[in-house]
């Protein structure tokens, strides 16, 4: 794989799966590397992460604007219960090939230190845990984007209010009560998400590999 072979923009991957997306990893994974040629490898690697995680973000904010459209949920569920937990793996499995190459060069002393922190801390079980941990954040913000409060006379969902919010906002307080009472009314319901959330977190841990040139 390499940067001419990777689509033009994100918008290509909006609908991937992650059998569409493997291929680009594997061939980053099996690709010969040597000093010669790292450079090239480490800048498609980034090419690649750059845009999905472009696409990632696209599917994530259009999700929180209207987290009752089916599609929407279905293509934000599947970016970050199927696609990111399995990226993480084939991150720290690229920063491994890095790592075993011994290359290392001004400006990337703290990417290298972090890969390798990344390898350490690695336990194949996460994987699992990140996409059971995803699918829980989707519901939990299906649910608090059904939930309202008023500003400035109209009823609005909590997630369209966040631009209001301190301290992007001079009069945010006043909504961040607003916001704060919203949740309390929807506590019943939000509870049983939010504290199996918090176990796994505390589980597992995660260790992230990102954008090697980021």
């Amino acid at each position: 794989m390499s940067s001419s072979t990777l689509p033009a923009a994100a918008a290509a991957f909006a609908d991937a799966t992650w059998d569409d997306i493997a291929p680009y990893y594997e061939a980053l994974a099996t690709r010969p590397l040597d000093r010669a040629n790292v450079e090239a490898w480490l800048a498609d690697w980034s090419a690649l992460d750059a845009l999905l995680d472009e696409a990632e973000a696209r599917a994530e904010v259009e999700y929180t604007v209207d987290t009752t459209d089916a599609a929407k949920e279905a293509r934000q569920l599947r970016f970050a219960s199927e696609i990111g937990p399995q990226r993480g793996e084939q991150r720290v499995r690229l920063a491994g090939r890095l790592l075993d190459l011994g290359y290392e060069r001004p400006g990337l002393e703290t990417t290298v230190r972090h890969f390798r922190n990344s390898r350490e801390l690695f336990r194949e079980a996460n994987v699992a845990l990140g996409s059971d941990l995803q699918r829980l954040n989707s519901q939990y913000q299906k649910i608090t984007g059904g939930m309202l409060a008023e500003w400035e006379g109209e009823r609005k969902p909590l997630p369209q209010l966040a631009p209001f919010l301190p301290p992007r906002h001079r009069r945010g307080d006043r909504l961040l009560d607003r916001r704060r009472e919203a949740l309390a009314v929807g506590r019943a319901v939000v509870e049983p998400i939010i504290l199996p959330m918090g176990v796994i977190a505390i589980i597992r841990q995660p260790s992230i590999v990102r954008d090697p040139l980021a």
